[in-house]
């Protein structure tokens, strides 16, 4: 999780981000240890990331986290990460 939060290098944040998708599209076990380890406001915050392969990547771990439970859901949305999604989604947002 902290290779996530490394701004200087977005290769390494979007390899980070990668690994952590595919963890967290496991198990609930496997969500839960993403989550515990601080990842979801670490991924809302990428959702702003000035490049594209991260706000992707972020996006589809948001997805593997939200899709897991209500619960994990709510953590989400409490983070603010909503009207993040929502603003890449305008048209002249950039294509995730």
């Amino acid at each position: 999780v902290e290779f996530i939060a490394q701004q200087e290098s977005h290769e390494l944040q979007f390899e980070a981000a990668w690994a952590l998708t595919n963890i967290a599209s496991g198990t609930t076990r496997h969500t839960r240890v993403v989550i515990d380890a601080g990842a979801i406001p670490i991924f809302t915050q990428l959702l702003e990331s000035p490049n594209v392969d991260v706000r992707e990547q972020a996006t589809w771990a948001l997805g593997n986290i939200t899709g897991d439970s209500v619960a994990y859901r709510n953590m989400v949305l409490e983070t603010g990460a909503l009207p993040k999604l929502l603003r890449l989604l305008q048209p002249h947002a950039s294509k995730l």
